[in-house]
């Protein structure tokens, strides 16, 4: 991915985040149905990035890209 797509999957991992954040902070205070809205929202949030993954990578897999890389970095530090 490139820099600005690396910016764009933080977003949207950070916006999953903090609906998860609000819905652990409903919970807390007994309120089920505004947990619940939240925890939609997380899951929409959460599939935003995947299907972002997926739309950058053009059908390949974000984590084998994304792994590829970190070997290439392993494997020159140990050369």
């Amino acid at each position: 991915m490139t820099g600005l797509q690396e910016l764009q999957d933080a977003i949207l991992s950070l916006e999953a985040q903090i609906a998860g954040k609000h819905m652990e902070l409903a919970y807390a205070m007994g309120e089920r149905d505004i947990a619940h809205k939240h925890r939609q929202s997380m899951e929409q949030a959460i599939k935003a990035q995947m299907d972002f993954r997926i739309k950058c990578g053009d059908g390949e897999c974000f984590f084998d890209e994304s792994g590829a890389r970190d070997s290439a970095v392993a494997q020159g530090r140990a050369g």
